[in-house]
């Protein structure tokens, strides 16, 4: 085992001992965690510091500790509302109730709408792809999420460079490539990058914006709350 092997067993055992899961589950979580870190371990040699790059491991880590340790059953169920082109583990699927081990990767073409745990509202758009890990959380790998708790739940978005928890909150998060952003319609959004924790909010009309750049630092503002950018929800 070479020394990138070494590190991301470690970061695995730091996450805490839990049952055994299946080695399938086991060998994906070790190849995702490898292709990250090693990417990491390029961004190192052009100057990102070791804190900030354990930091990111970390919350890889978090991820996969979620997906396949976390004590949650090993089933659960969300609502396919609306969309005719969802594609669940590579197999098209219809509408109605859907039966998710986690994860249970979903991609769409179009636009689709689900319902989650307590009455959560979740809308993919189309050309989105998630890894669902539980009724109150996913793995955005590319595209965007919207997600309406109505003020009475929680749901946490992770992404390989970040965490977007809501509190009480409309929002959306958009990933893929060099883009990393959160906007806030309303309510309160925390991030959590390598640099930190922040926070931005929406009270309806306007909505707070947070870009994360690819060192992990992010830049809040404000627009308005009807730009087109909600155009698709």
């Amino acid at each position: 085992m070479n020394n990138e092997d070494e590190d991301i067993e470690r970061l695995l055992q730091e996450a805490g001992m839990r049952e055994t899961p299946p080695s399938a589950f086991a060998e994906h979580a070790f190849a995702e965690i490898q292709r990250d870190w090693q990417t990491m371990l390029r961004r190192r040699r052009h100057g990102r510091s070791f804190a900030a790059i354990s930091a990111i491991a970390a919350a890889l880590a978090m991820v996969v500790w979620f997906s396949y340790f976390a004590p949650h059953a090993t089933t659960f169920t969300v609502d396919l509302v609306q969309g005719d082109d969802v594609v669940l583990n590579n197999r098209p699927t219809p509408a109605g109730t859907l039966d998710l081990s986690n994860p249970g990767r979903i991609s769409t073409v179009t636009a689709a709408r689900f319902q989650a745990g307590d009455d959560v509202d979740v809308r993919l758009k189309g050309h989105t792809e998630v890894d669902w890990l539980a009724a109150d959380a996913m793995l955005l790998r590319s595209g965007e999420v919207y997600v309406d708790t109505h003020g009475r739940a929680r749901f946490t978005v992770f992404t390989p460079r970040g965490v977007v928890r809501d509190i009480g909150t409309r929002y959306m998060v958009a990933y893929g490539g060099s883009t990393f952003e959160v906007r806030v319609r309303e309510g309160v959004a925390e991030i959590e990058t390598d640099t930190g924790r922040y926070t931005t909010t929406g009270d309806g009309a306007e909505a707070g914006v947070a870009r994360i750049a690819t060192d992990g630092s992010v830049r809040v503002s404000r627009e308005s709350g009807d730009t087109r950018k909600w155009d698709w929800i």
